[in-house]
């Protein structure tokens, strides 16, 4: 059975643009993916100096990898004074936050939460919203049709 090869369009990069901004500016994603409509994109994601991982079966084993991370965090939530370079780390969980029952609590208060409906919209994933921000530069007259679909 041969592998699909994940194709990147104008949303993903854009997607992709969206996380690497978030990690340089915080050090900490953690994005939830409740429809697992990005698992192509996690599978394949590359960002720099970056650590990408990803809930699997328990929350106990993902927080056992995350823990060397938030060694260079303060009680604060933010790196440590003797830090030079903050974490850069993305956990990828394909279920929705309020599934987790507060497992990343500690995570998610030393970064940023990207997910579908985030308040911010540089942090907001849902689709149709990405596609909206994709559009208004590529097609700006079409924007509105487009995102009533």
């Amino acid at each position: 059975m041969e592998t699909e090869k994940f194709e990147m369009g104008k949303v993903t990069e854009y997607l992709i643009n969206l996380i690497t901004k978030q990690v340089e500016n915080n050090g900490i994603v953690v994005w939830y993916d409740p429809e697992k409509t990005y698992t192509g994109v996690i599978e394949t994601l590359s960002i720099p100096d970056t650590t990408i991982l990803r809930y699997e079966d328990s929350f106990f084993s993902l927080r056992a990898q995350i823990e060397p991370f938030l060694e260079f965090i303060g009680e604060n939530g933010k790196p440590k004074n003797e830090c030079e370079v903050p974490p850069r780390l993305i956990v990828y969980v394909p279920q929705g936050r309020s599934e987790t029952h507060y497992a990343l609590v500690e995570v998610e208060c030393s970064g940023v939460i990207m997910e579908p409906g985030a308040s911010h919209w540089q942090r907001n994933t849902r689709l149709r919203v990405m596609a909206e921000q994709v559009f208004k530069k590529i097609a700006p007259d079409s924007v509105n049709d487009i995102s009533r679909q």
